[in-house]
């Protein structure tokens, strides 16, 4: 250019000839192309880069690991891939906004960047998902847990966002190359399962990736590639747990307990496959089909003369804000000729205190019906009790991991007893779950508790054994 400065142009030169074909002369044409090829530059910085944190993105990471993987003896060296990801990051967008969760997301990739060494390469797969890869010697990891803690240990500390202080906490997930595969994509599925492992233990830790990793994860994916054959083959049941008065052991009802019986037999407990539910739609169909199955079980106990007899169901989170549920319990009670009295509702402390005007707003509808909603799990959730008492509950149901110590543990008792005042001030009967032995029983009845459940009175019952064992109940107490 006339400034002197230097730039990339594009030359076309074409001879120009006379009618016997000797050239005359040449033309050149002279075409600027600096900004074509700053386009194609950005391009490429955008195809290999995150916008947001200008840390190298999923696909740069992918193809840097599996160009590194060729060139390496994996006998004398190896590598680690590491996972992070933030625990209950979406709380933070929730509360705070995306705009905030952006801010966070920058701070917190300044912070890892700086932790780690020059030869180590960190990107941002997406969201809250960031990738390590670590040049380790020898068969060792020793390195990559000294970074990962300094990580770790870092994130701890508060960021500050409008001069007030966020917390944040981390879990991360380890493999190892060439034992745990040998390209980039067996590698980072490989960390988000230990990742996940980090997670399912409450989070804020380091978790390696472990053949057992592995086959509980291959278990998973079996179970839910099932769950709706399950659901169209009826392979589920209700199980009944009675409901028992401490005074004069009176059985009040029962909660319906879902239980998943697979074609060959097999018995999968709620706890396996719930969660997974929850991950898709199908919870609410699971939902709907416990509201159908356990009306109609009490219809059966009502004409065979058990017409003041309760049962209470279980309601999921994803459950419990679906539009339709309070159709789908009307319909039920219309259908199998109930009253809202018969039918019981149950949430866990979590579930409530999620979204609390939410919930208020939806247990409000629920209640102006005329059923009655029961506070399951009481003690896990942390909730306020300025929350409490705004929530149109009738039960609090005190949860299995208080029960098991008494009446022994002082904490626990105290604990207890807390919770019956606090009952009792708002008007709320009381029922303990896991009671087992004489011992707790005694305590419970002895300090007003209203009505137990658990495995001294029963185990959760199919349908025809729950029916033998009243009628076994009523012989031995005299009903």
């Amino acid at each position: 250019r006339k400034s002197g400065e230097a730039y990339l142009e594009y030359l076309t030169i074409n001879a120009v000839k006379d009618k016997k074909g000797k050239v005359l002369h040449y033309v050149a044409v002279f075409h600027d192309i600096s900004e074509l090829h700053s386009s194609k530059e950005k391009l490429a910085y955008t195809n290999s880069y995150d916008a947001l944190t200008g840390l190298p993105n999923r696909s740069f990471f992918g193809n840097y690991c599996d160009e590194l993987i060729v060139k390496i003896n994996p006998h004398d060296e190896n590598f680690v891939i590491a996972r992070l990801d933030l625990d209950n990051f979406r709380d933070v967008n929730d509360s705070l906004g995306y705009e905030v969760g952006d801010v966070l997301l920058k701070k917190v990739a300044t912070r890892i960047r700086n932790c780690c060494r020059n030869q180590d390469v960190v990107a941002r797969l997406g969201g809250d998902d960031f990738a390590f890869l670590i040049p380790e010697s020898g068969r060792s990891v020793d390195g990559t847990l000294l970074i990962m803690g300094r990580i770790m240990d870092e994130l701890n500390k508060p960021f500050a966002i409008d001069k007030e202080p966020v917390f944040l906490q981390a879990s991360i997930g380890l493999t190892i190359f060439p034992e745990h595969g040998n390209d980039s994509q067996t590698l980072l599925q490989s960390a988000e399962l230990a990742l996940y492992q980090a997670k399912k233990l409450g989070g804020s830790r380091i978790k390696i990736f472990t053949e057992r990793a592995q086959a509980e994860h291959q278990r998973k994916l079996e179970l839910k590639t099932n769950l709706r054959q399950a659901l169209n083959s009826n392979e589920f049941e209700l199980y009944y747990q009675p409901k028992v008065t401490c005074g004069n052991n009176r059985i009040t009802g029962a909660e319906a307990l879902i239980r998943w019986r697979r074609a060959d037999g097999q018995l999968i407990p709620p706890d396996e496959f719930i969660p997974l539910a929850e991950e898709s739609e199908l919870i609410t169909e699971i939902g709907a089909w416990v509201i159908e199955a356990a009306a109609r079980q009490l219809q059966l106990w009502h004409r065979s003369g058990r017409t003041d007899f309760t049962v209470a169901i279980n309601l999921s989170a994803r459950q419990f804000v679906d539009p339709e549920l309070l159709n789908r319990l009307r319909s039920a009670i219309d259908r199998y000729g109930l009253s809202v009295k018969d039918l019981q509702l149950e949430i866990t402390e979590h579930t409530m205190v999620e979204q609390v005007e939410q919930t208020v707003e939806i247990m409000d509808k629920i209640t102006e019906y005329g059923f009655s909603i029961s506070i399951d799990d009481f003690g896990t959730g942390f909730s306020s009790l300025a929350y409490l008492k705004r929530f149109p509950i009738t039960t609090l149901k005190i949860d299995r991991t208080f029960v098991q110590t008494l009446p022994d543990d002082p904490h626990d008792k105290t604990i207890i007893n807390l919770s019956l005042s606090l009952a009792r001030s708002l008007g709320l009967s009381v029922i303990a779950e896991g009671v087992e032995t004489e011992e707790q029983l005694d305590f419970l009845c002895e300090i007003g508790c209203d009505e137990y459940q658990g495995y001294l009175c029963s185990r959760p019952l199919p349908p025809h054994e729950f029916e033998e064992f009243l009628e076994d109940w009523r012989i031995r107490h005299n009903e």
